[in-house]
């Protein structure tokens, strides 16, 4: 996992080339005027998902096999929640439709999102987003851009 102000997000070189020039592109784009739904930017390679939400009070653990997360707020304010998958009980096997597996864990660590940061989550890294932080529930838009583990460098 890696967490960080947004304008440090370059310094990060964890994708190939064409793949980061792209996601640079797109997150130097944002504003939340963007439209909600998908984006593509590389077909099913690399494509970004725009959703507006409440934050929640209670969730389960979540990681991915085929994709990195990049996750960042255009609006709002959320606590996600990281842990190890070592050790953690599935508790939904994955599907490879939507592209996750359910975990739950009794151990974990918590980072405040806000407008300005971002996160990182690799393939099998557990996440559980989109919860309500000491701010309350809030009404979010979220960025996430799914990069296929196939684009790492």
């Amino acid at each position: 996992m890696i967490f960080d102000d947004l304008i440090n997000f370059e310094d990060y070189i964890i994708f190939e080339e064409k793949a980061a020039e792209k996601i640079n592109a797109f997150i130097k784009s944002l504003n939340k005027d963007i439209a909600l739904g998908r984006h593509e930017l590389d077909g099913d390679k690399l494509f970004a998902n725009i959703a507006s939400y409440e934050t929640r009070a209670e969730g389960e653990f979540e990681a991915h096999r085929e994709y990195v997360d990049i996750q960042l707020l255009l609006l709002g304010d959320e606590d996600i929640y990281f842990d190890s998958a070592v050790g953690a009980e599935v508790t939904k096997a994955y599907e490879p439709d939507c592209e996750f597996y359910k975990f739950t864990s009794d151990t974990a660590g918590k980072c405040n999102l806000r407008v300005g940061n971002f996160a990182v989550f690799m393939p099998y890294e557990l996440h559980m987003p989109n919860m309500q932080s000491a701010k309350g529930i809030t009404t979010n838009i979220k960025v996430v851009v799914k990069v296929h583990k196939s684009l790492l460098a």
